[in-house]
């Protein structure tokens, strides 16, 4: 089915390139650089794609990061220092809820370390515990 819009004839599907189906319109996203101003895959084959280039370059994504902070200490520390001062409350406020959620969870893992630490202070093995 076809409707025009002025002198333009615009189709209300399109096949996708990557999954060769055709789609309704509203599945592509914009691109202002097609003709059609939509994208030539539809939203999901590029999530796919997004997906796998994400998990496919994880390791170099974040040496890189890590890389930047190092490189950039002091605007780092400037910025989260800045901000927790003028987000006071809302830390404060999300840690409590957090401790009233996981109370048993984080109770339980203070135990745990406890028992670490005195591992470490006698070099005793955790299995006598």
């Amino acid at each position: 089915m076809k409707f025009y819009l002025g002198n333009i004839m615009m189709k209300k599907t399109k096949i996708c390139t990557k999954c060769h189906i055709k789609k309704k319109l509203c599945e592509f996203s914009k691109c202002n650089s097609n003709k059609d101003r939509l994208q030539c895959w539809c939203k999901k084959c590029i999530n796919e794609a997004n997906r796998k280039n994400y998990y496919n370059n994880f390791k170099k994504r974040t040496k890189q990061i890590k890389e930047y902070q190092e490189q950039n200490k002091e605007k780092f520390i400037k910025y989260y220092k800045n901000y927790r001062e003028k987000n006071r409350d809302k830390i404060n406020k999300f840690h409590k809820e957090n401790y009233q959620k996981n109370k048993k969870i984080i109770l339980k893992n203070k135990k745990y370390m406890k028992k670490l630490n005195i591992k470490r202070i006698y070099y005793l093995k955790l299995e006598n515990f």
